[in-house]
């Protein structure tokens, strides 16, 4: 209707294709990047390279490239959205904070480990100031800090920020709402991290139950869930439970060929098949899995 009474260059007509963009994507319909790429060209024509609409839309498309392309074709448009909402909004706004953690996030998926760390305490310290310490993006931010801190094999310091994102979550959502389930499952892998199986596999089984009443029984979460559970009972010495979950976690996830973010929990359940076969004595079966991980 839009379209029909105000032309295909307007500032409404973006306005709705940006939210029937975000139906899209909440629905992993992949439309979304034609709808956010038509969504940035008008307001790039209607309002300029630096308006706040425009950042938004910029942001939606990094955000994309960083999940479903390669993570090195997002960094450059997320330090755009950095730079202009640093113009457009001072040091301290909300924003920059998420524009920053955004980025964050990119150098984390290249191996930029330290300069993700950096950034997302950046992003983390302006998100304190502007929100307090109990709102909801905090925890988030939490839990994205905990990403890299994990990669550099700080665990403690890992495992402290996600306990601290999941009472802050547990406390504004609730004990089984999915954010405080997938925030519970990163500790429990955390955990197992420490060399503590014993104590994460009451915590992933839990999460699997709440993931199994609350999510399509073919929800890619689900097979994360799955896979970490796996993970713990090979290091727990469990084999027979093991490799049934690891298992259905392959039927599951994405195919571990997908670039970005999107093949991430398919590698990584991939290398636990290869552990769980090697640990079980069965290295045929091992060499067969770990020929699959690829290059990534």
């Amino acid at each position: 209707m839009r379209r029909r009474l105000l032309g295909r260059e307007n500032k409404d007509v973006a306005d709705t294709l940006q939210e029937l963009a975000y139906l899209y994507d909440i629905r992993g319909d992949k439309t979304f990047e034609a709808l956010v790429r038509e969504t940035l060209a008008i307001r790039r024509k209607v309002l300029g390279e630096e308006h706040r609409d425009t950042v938004s839309s910029l942001n939606d498309l990094g955000m994309f490239l960083l999940h479903h392309r390669d993570p090195a074709d997002a960094e450059p448009i997320l330090r755009q959205c950095l730079a202009s909402n640093r113009k457009l909004l001072g040091e301290d706004h909300p924003d920059v904070g998420t524009a920053m953690g955004n980025l964050g996030l990119a150098l984390q998926a290249k191996g930029d480990h330290a300069e993700a760390e950096s950034l997302i305490r950046q992003a983390l310290s302006i998100s304190r100031k502007a929100l307090g310490d109990r709102h909801l993006d905090i925890g988030i931010k939490l839990f994205n800090l905990a990403k890299p801190l994990r990669s550099q094999g700080k665990y403690d310091e890992a495992a402290a920020a996600l306990e601290e994102a999941l009472r802050i979550t547990r406390a504004g959502l609730g004990e089984d709402h999915s954010r405080s389930i997938r925030f519970t499952v990163a500790l429990a892998l955390t955990r197992l991290e420490q060399g503590q199986a014993s104590v994460a596999e009451p915590m992933v089984r839990r999460a699997l139950q709440v993931h199994q009443r609350i999510l399509p029984k073919d929800d890619p979460r689900l097979g994360q869930t799955k896979s970490v559970l796996g993970g713990v009972l090979t290091k727990l010495a469990r084999y027979d439970e093991a490799e049934p979950l690891l298992l259905d976690a392959q039927r599951l996830l994405e195919d571990a060929n997908e670039p970005g973010l999107e093949g991430e929990e398919a590698r990584a359940n991939l290398k636990r098949m290869v552990a769980l076969y090697e640990a079980w004595g069965r290295p045929e079966q091992a060499a067969r899995y770990r020929a699959l991980v690829g290059p990534r």
